[in-house]
């Protein structure tokens, strides 16, 4: 599988539950990530996923990331992370603790798994949601 591949499968994947996201929380801006990291080369690292920005101007932002990473894309693949963080670097939860080597098994698991992520995902919109009521 090549990183044009693996973009398009989860980016596809990505732009289904922004779509959910946008439906079910309003009030929270559902936007996809799709961006490379690193300088050494055009591919060094790349980021895919769903970024949930809330804004109220009377209490402050808030940023949640689920976020599947590919690096070393260059030399040796591996799937750095893939976990659901805030903004301010807490990690929400995560389907694995360490980088794996990529293949198209590994990506296949992730993306079956990926329901995991996006419940934590629910549950702490709808906390944040609860303690943090958004204007209209």
């Amino acid at each position: 599988m090549t990183v044009d591949q693996a973009r398009a499968s989860l980016l596809l994947i990505m732009e289904e539950l922004a779509e959910d996201f946008r439906r079910k929380h309003p009030a929270w801006k559902a936007s996809i990530v799709d961006s490379a990291v690193g300088g050494s080369t055009a591919y060094q690292a790349h980021a895919f996923g769903l970024s949930c920005l809330a804004y109220d101007e009377e209490t402050q932002t808030d940023l949640l990331d689920l976020t599947v990473v590919i690096a070393h894309l260059d030399d040796a693949p591996s799937i750095e992370s893939a976990d659901l963080v805030w903004g301010d670097g807490r990690i929400v939860a995560e389907l694995i603790s360490e980088p794996i080597a990529f293949s198209v098994e590994q990506l296949t698991w992730i993306s079956g798994e990926l329901p995991i992520l996006v419940r934590a995902m629910e549950q702490a919109l709808s906390v944040a949601s609860r303690s943090k009521p958004m204007s209209a």
